[in-house]
């Protein structure tokens, strides 16, 4: 039992450092993002809200348009499916009290040459799009919705391009599934797990994903 959690945790926090790498690797063949810190210890990570929380990262990028410099700021939470939603959805609680109480605001340095919000996002990096719309399915059930705190990818995508555009907020699923069988009531209301391929077709093909930086 002991080396199937050593193993476990070996394999996550190798999937954090290939999302780091992935990042990093892209903001240096770009001339207009830098990446200016990207801490991968948990311990450092840690703050306090409704519970203790131990991000996988916490990132902060410079983005540079034409004079304007802006900074942004993004947690970091990478998902092997092997914790049960009801996991993750106790982390984006967290994360939203994190930011609505103003505690993050206080406790996190900000560069005063630099224009940023005081705020941040938290990217979830999931292993396929039937994992992401699950739990986004979970934010869209939560009171109050998380609808745009939260971006999400899978990790190929985030591999292959981790600045382009496959990022996808929750509000970005509901406007995708509006009209259709699996539209924000029927997601909100629906309470049991079981495999949809369809939902997953319908919404890949109408959803208008974005970059990190929309």
């Amino acid at each position: 039992m002991r080396a199937r959690v050593n193993r476990s945790v070996n394999l996550h926090e190798l999937a954090v450092s290939q999302v780091k790498a992935s990042l990093i690797r892209a903001a240096t063949a770009s001339e207009s993002i830098v990446v200016r810190e990207f801490s991968t210890c948990p311990k450092a990570n840690r703050f306090l809200g409704l519970s203790p929380c131990e991000p996988d990262g916490f990132v902060r990028i410079i983005e540079m348009r034409g004079n304007q410099t802006r900074e942004h700021l993004f947690y970091l939470e990478v998902d092997r499916s092997t914790e049960p939603l009801a996991v993750l959805e106790s982390k984006a609680q967290r994360y939203s009290y994190h930011r609505y109480s103003g505690q993050f605001a206080e406790q996190c340095p900000r560069s005063k040459a630099i224009d940023c919000s005081g705020s941040f996002r938290v990217m979830f990096v999931l292993h396929s799009n039937e994992r992401r719309n699950n739990f986004i399915e979970v934010l869209l059930r939560m009171k109050p919705q998380i609808l745009t705190q939260v971006y999400l990818c899978t990790m190929p995508e985030v591999l292959t391009n981790p600045l382009g555009a496959i990022w996808v907020r929750p509000l970005d699923y509901r406007d995708a599934a509006t009209g259709t069988v699996f539209d924000r009531d029927y997601c909100t209301h629906r309470q049991i797990y079981g495999r949809q391929l369809a939902r997953d077709r319908i919404v890949e093909s109408r959803i208008e994903k974005r970059t990190l930086f929309q």
